[in-house]
């Protein structure tokens, strides 16, 4: 379920986290520091998009992506997990510093917290989780440029191929227009055969075969920035299949090039006004 909360688009818990998503007819004008939008920014994004995008356009989607972001994270700290001592110095240092972008382009967020963002035209969304099984400690420090696991290491794969106890390593949001005339035309080059040939299976709730392109689509990106942390390299579309169920969830099965056969996604899709809102996680 998902809820309408003052300038946000909706704030809603998905099973992979704790989601935000906001819409530019809310937020009004992003074209000073001094707009009530830009105040949910850390100043140093905003001289980030104003020095690396010309277009209005592009420069207002990267800043509702971190407003999102953001807005997720901060609601996910107070929200969610109470007032502890060591949760407010995360959220002081959220506060204080802003989120980067890394070589691939993620967010550069605490090592203890995941994220990521979607945009499309005037809507963003912003999901964070906490990772498991980390302390925040006195020195909130942050996540270097860098995979969860390096695949070259024998000993480290070794180790979680061992492991029954999986643990999420990173999650992944993704917004699509669930009526995008681009489904016909991109279905030969995301889906592979089977999908393609298993097609139909959400008529029964309303959404057509040139619709389910797109939410099977938006499942791949969403399961694609999950597993990103951990491996660091591009995967293609037909790597992954999805298979959308009635119920919001999704199974989604990986072939992977690199052969990394260890991990395992999780994902859940909804509809949210005209989009398909779709997350996932991966666990090693």
């Amino acid at each position: 379920a998902h809820s309408k909360n003052g300038s946000y688009w909706f704030k809603a818990v998905l099973p992979e986290g704790l989601c935000v998503g906001l819409c530019k007819s809310t937020l009004g004008s992003l074209t000073s520091p001094h707009d009530d939008g830009m105040q949910l920014l850390h100043p140093d994004e905003y001289m980030w998009g104003q020095a690396n995008f010309k277009s209005s356009n592009s420069r207002n989607s990267y800043y509702m992506g971190r407003a999102a972001l953001r807005s997720s994270l901060e609601s996910l700290i107070v929200d969610q997990l109470g007032c502890e001592p060591e949760l407010q110095r995360l959220r002081s240092a959220v506060r204080s510093e802003p989120f980067n972008k890394d070589s691939f382009g993620r967010p550069i967020l605490p090592v203890g917290v995941m994220g990521s963002i979607s945009h499309k035209n005037d809507y963003a969304v912003g999901l964070s989780s906490m990772r498991p099984n980390v302390n925040v400690s006195d020195e909130v420090s942050w996540l270097a440029d860098c995979p969860v696991l390096d695949t070259e290491d024998e000993s480290s794969t070794a180790d979680i191929a061992g492991n029954s106890n999986r643990q999420t390593r990173g999650i992944g949001i993704d917004l699509e227009r669930i009526n995008d005339d681009r489904g016909s035309r991109i279905q030969h080059k995301v889906l592979t055969e089977w999908e393609l040939s298993h097609l139909g299976g959400l008529e029964s709730i309303g959404i057509s075969k040139a619709q389910e392109v797109m939410l099977r689509f938006s499942l791949k990106e969403s399961a694609y920035k999950a597993m990103h942390p951990i491996i660091c390299e591009y995967v293609s579309f037909k790597e992954a299949e999805t298979t959308p169920f009635t119920d919001g969830m999704a199974k989604v099965e990986l072939s992977l090039k690199s052969g990394l056969s260890q991990i395992a996604i999780s994902a859940s899709w909804r509809v949210v006004d005209e989009f398909f809102l779709t997350s996932a996680a991966a666990s090693m």
